[in-house]
């Protein structure tokens, strides 16, 4: 199934965990409203794949760099980002520094370069 759009109008959310390690997954594509969560502390969209396997990850949820950068500058009080295994296919946007309450930060398998 996908993230609905609708995540986006709960504006005084503050944690949310989508983390996927059960037979539950989540794919498609991160919707632009998750940069709208403005209050959030802790991001998590981990999926869980075991390493001894080389799948690709095509159900893997992808998250547009736009969308991500929106995220970063909106959700300054970040303290945990997350994001194991969600395709992100760009380069880590320099406003990550922006972030000065995080204290937690993952993007393994992110396809990320540069």
């Amino acid at each position: 199934s996908q993230i609905p759009a609708w995540i986006g109008d709960l504006s005084q959310l503050r944690h949310l965990n989508l983390s996927q390690f059960g037979e539950t997954t989540l794919s498609g594509e991160v919707p632009t409203q998750i940069s709208h969560l403005s209050n959030l502390l802790s991001l998590d969209l981990r999926s869980y794949i075991n390493p001894q396997f080389d799948f690709p990850l095509i159900n893997c949820l992808q998250l547009k760099e736009s969308t991500l950068q929106s995220l970063i500058q909106n959700s300054t009080r970040l303290e945990q980002l997350r994001l194991n295994f969600v395709t992100i296919s760009s380069s880590l946007p320099h406003t990550l520094t922006n972030l000065t309450s995080l204290q937690k930060l993952s993007f393994r398998h992110c396809e990320l370069h540069g």
